[in-house]
């Protein structure tokens, strides 16, 4: 009983085991060459999908960082800390808008709209620190030329022949750079909503800046 159950055992492998073994053949060499593959491509697309998550993470840390000296930066007359929040601003702009790092994109019409416009005023508010001879600015601003004509009266001297639109042409280039730090903002915060967990973060940060506000009026008049 027993040769006659192993000479079958025998007859049963010899049929079957030309096609097990053909069967076998590409299942092996699928095997062996999947993670030869997958290596290659975890070594083309994971590098770039890491430096893009890198570059992400950096960038919504920088928004995080300037967003936390807006405050005091757009709030008050410290112009070092509105140059500190445009740097970091601009680097979590960059990050985020990098050709090898931009996923595709679509801006909505409505956020094209106000860019549009956000960028109208900031020009027109930089054409007013322009020099401009004396006579158009007192056609253009009769106000401001009167102003200007009479500027250096107290020394005896006639007003300055070139003169500008704007009153205070220092002042009016820091808001120029705070509008465009508004943009920046904007269109940071825009790029981050297209992303996974950007509006979450967009709404963490909103609610934290507004409790550090807070903290720091009640903390203001105690410290000083």
């Amino acid at each position: 009983t027993l040769d006659r159950s192993s000479a079958a055992s025998d007859v049963y492998k010899r049929q079957h085991q030309p096609s097990l073994a053909v069967e076998s053949r590409p299942r092996l060499a699928h095997l062996i060459a999947r993670p030869w593959a997958m290596g290659h491509g975890a070594k083309t697309m994971g590098d770039s999908d890491q430096g893009r998550g890198t570059r992400a993470i950096a960038a919504r840390l920088l928004f995080v960082l300037g967003v936390a000296f807006v405050g005091v930066a757009i709030g008050g007359i410290h112009t070092e800390a509105l140059a500190l929040s445009m740097g970091l601003f601009l680097a979590a702009f960059a990050l985020s808008y990098l050709p090898r790092s931009a996923r595709p994109f679509g801006p909505k019409s409505s956020a094209t709209l106000l860019v549009g416009v956000g960028i109208g005023l900031c020009a027109f508010t930089a054409l007013t620190t322009l020099p401009l001879p004396a006579r158009v600015v007192s056609t253009l601003a009769p106000a401001n030329g009167d102003v200007w004509a009479r500027a250096l009266r107290g020394f005896g001297e006639d007003g300055p022949s070139w003169t500008t639109l704007s009153l205070d042409p220092t002042a009016t280039r820091i808001e120029v750079l705070r509008g465009i730090l508004y943009l920046l903002v904007f269109l940071t915060a825009h790029r981050f909503t297209q992303s996974q967990g950007g509006t979450e973060l967009l709404e963490r940060v909103v609610v934290g800046v507004a409790l550090f506000m807070a903290v720091a009026s009640i903390l203001h008049p105690v410290v000083g």
